[in-house]
Parts: structure tokens; C-alpha cells; sequence
């Protein structure tokens, strides 16, 4: 983690004071942030990109309606509830309206939301927790809190000695067909093997779920625009209801989960916080179809900093990954829950009882107060 040591004094201009900071404006966060708002907390929401809930608006990810039922997730329930009477939304979420209902949700709890905003560093003020400093595009500001929770995929506030654990996922990359009736869902490959996953989400329209390298970093975006054309040829020659096939929508972002897990840092505690679902294999009778089971979450499933104050609440939590890996739907609706979860146990706990482990050179480590 870095930490402010030698800020200038625009460095030290103080943007606002609040309750908690969350770092990452995807569905942990968004949820986290909106629920901690709801329950009076002043919370500031630092987001990099220039929407929330990047995984249902930027990279088009769906969740089944089994699924769904499963979660009984309130926040999942109040999503689905304002698509209700918008057309063609029963499969596939249209994605700008999705990003407003998610602006929704935190202009009326109040959240103060830092769009292209990325979280610097930790600053601290005579040894203990001040804020966080964040970079836009006018220079680096200071917010106030007492408490920091870091859940943006990259890890930024994620201390450097803590191992990550690297882990090679899958990258898929999507874009929306209309004119194209699919009765189901139908796998193909393209002659470079790249996999596609083609998913009926109307009587007429289609998404595709495009598989790319799983290393793919600087050429991803032109690698993924060089196949498409490749990718309308194959269906409308080789799939029944393509032959008119056309593109209405690319996904401006990729999906994958994180590329590392988090081993260290685990608070001690097993106060119950919330729950994930995970995918279960069912065999013979109902074989092919999956079923969802509640794991529960507890508090030491969640990570602490060295420095108290900071919560690590992200994808790169193994108990997330470890329920999310098997099924696309699950892990999108375990960010629904995850945070939840991450904001149940920072509106039970003060930002004084969320201890880190003191720096190395200290030789001096404290365990979380959970009581």
C-alpha cells in the first residue's frame, strides 16, 4: 500500500470529510457504498471509469432468473424491479439503463460519486487513519473518513507485502446480434479456436460471448475488433435464424475475474456478515444443470491492512472466488452479495475496532476487535 509521506500543499486541499470511502465503483462497491449511505453514513465512492456497476453496463454480464430466486438478494431484487416495465429486459439488461439506475440509487442515498477518480494512496495524520488521497484529472485530492474500503479489481490500496496469488482466467469480450433467432444457446469456435458462446436474449436478438487469450492486454481491444467480422460470416452461414445477422452493440469492457487471489491479511473473527451462493455440479437425474447453495460469509473472510482503518473487500477474496469460478451468473450476483456483506460488518463495527497489522518493523501484529 502507499502511503502520503511528502504532499504538496494542493496535495492537502481536502475535497470532503465523510463517514467511509469506497474504492471501486463495480457492483461491490456500488452496493457497499449505496447500503452504508441508506443507513445515514456519509460515503464517498471513488470510481476510475465514467459509470457504476461496470460489469452489467460496460461488459454486458446477465445473471439467470434461478439464480436470482436463490440470491434473494435485495439489492439484485430492487435492480430487477426497475427493469421490470422496460421492453426486451426479461434476458439481457440494455446497459444505459441500467448505468441510471445505478446513478439512481446513489443520488438519492447521497453518495458523493468521483467519477474518473482512482485511489492513490493511504494518508495518514499522526499515525492513524486520515483519509485517502485520490487522482483526477485537476491533480491528487484528500478526502477525510475514518475508514477506507478498497474493492476495485486492480487492488491499488492492497498492501505490497501481502502475496497475491496469480491465477490465469479466462477473458471474454462480448457484443449484442439483432435480426437473429436462436431457440438456445449454442457453442462455436472460430478458426483460430477462439470459443464462442452465442445466447438468445429475445425473439430477435442474441448476445455473443467472444473468448480471448487469457493474457491478452495491450492488443485485446484489436484483437477482439479483427474478429468480429469472422464472427457474423459463422453465423449467419452456420447458424439457423443468422443468416441476417447484424451487430447492434459492443461491449466496451471485457469480463474476467481478478487474476490473483489474496492470501493474507484475514481478519480473526466468525461473526456471520452475509452469504455467497455457489455453483453445485448435479449428476445423473439432472445432469447438465447446476443448482445454488448458500455459503455463509463470515467476518474473517474479509481481509485487513496494515494499517487500521483499511478494509480489503474485493474480488480477489478467495471466498468469493472460490464461489464465483464455476458459473458467470453466480459471480456477477455474488458482487450483489459481497457487498451487502462488506456493508453489514462496516456499519457493526467502528472504523477504531478495524485494526490492521502494524508495518513489519513495528514486530508488533493486533488482531480485528469483533464484538
Amino acid at each position: 500500500m502507499m502511503h502520503a509521506r511528502n504532499s504538496t500543499k494542493a496535495d492537502k486541499a481536502v475535497y470532503g470529510e465523510y463517514d467511509v470511502i469506497v474504492s471501486g465503483g463495480g457492483l461491490i462497491g456500488l452496493v457497499s457504498a449505496t447500503a452504508m449511505a441508506r443507513a445515514g453514513k456519509r460515503v464517498a465512492l471513488v470510481e476510475r471509469r465514467n459509470a457504476l456497476g461496470w460489469e452489467i453496463g460496460r461488459a454486458r454480464r446477465l445473471f439467470d432468473e434461478r439464480d436470482q430466486e436463490h440470491a434473494a438478494s435485495p439489492y439484485v431484487r430492487e435492480f430487477l424491479n426497475c427493469m421490470d416495465d422496460r421492453p426486451g429486459q426479461k434476458k439481457g439488461f440494455h446497459a444505459p439503463v441500467a448505468e441510471l439506475i445505478f446513478d439512481r440509487w446513489v443520488m438519492d442515498a447521497k453518495v458523493d460519486v468521483l467519477f474518473h477518480g482512482w485511489a492513490a494512496r493511504i494518508a495518514e495524520e499522526n499515525g492513524k487513519m486520515g483519509g485517502l488521497y485520490v487522482g483526477t484529472r485537476e491533480g491528487y485530492r484528500l478526502l477525510k473518513a475514518p475508514l477506507v474500503i478498497e474493492t476495485d479489481e486492480p487492488g491499488r490500496l492492497i498492501d505490497m507485502g501481502y502475496i497475491r496469488r496469480q491465477i490465469s482466467q479466462p477473458v471474454v469480450r462480448s457484443l449484442l446480434l439483432g435480426a437473429v433467432a436462436l431457440n438456445g444457446m449454442k457453442e462455436m469456435r472460430l478458426p483460430a479456436g477462439n470459443r464462442l458462446i452465442l445466447r438468445p436474449l429475445s425473439s430477435n436478438q442474441a448476445r455473443v460471448d467472444i473468448e480471448l487469450k487469457a493474457n491478452a492486454t495491450v492488443n485485446a481491444n484489436h484483437d477482439y475488433f479483427a474478429m468480429i467480422d469472422q464472427v457474423i460470416r459463422l453465423i449467419r452461414e452456420q447458424v439457423e435464424g443468422g443468416a441476417d445477422a447484424k451487430v447492434i452493440y459492443l461491449a466496451e469492457e471485457a469480463w474476467r475475474l481478478p487474476g490473483f487471489q489474496l492470501e493474507e491479511g484475514f481478519f480473526e473473527g466468525d461473526a456471520p456478515i452475509g452469504r455467497l451462493l455457489a455453483t453445485e455440479q448435479r449428476t445423473e437425474r439432472d445432469a447438465g444443470r447446476d443448482a445454488q447453495s448458500a455459503v455463509e460469509l463470515l467476518a474473517g473472510h474479509l481481509v485487513c491492512s496494515s494499517s487500521r482503518g483499511v478494509l480489503l473487500a474485493g474480488p480477489w477474496l478467495p471466498c468469493y472466488l472460490a464461489a464465483s469460478s464455476d458459473s458467470e451468473s453466480t459471480a456477477v450476483l455474488n458482487r450483489f452479495l459481497l457487498g451487502e456483506a462488506v456493508a453489514a460488518f462496516a456499519l457493526s463495527h467502528s472504523a477504531e475496532k478495524i485494526w490492521g497489522r502494524r508495518s513489519q518493523d513495528s514486530g508488533e501484529s493486533f488482531a480485528p476487535e469483533l464484538g
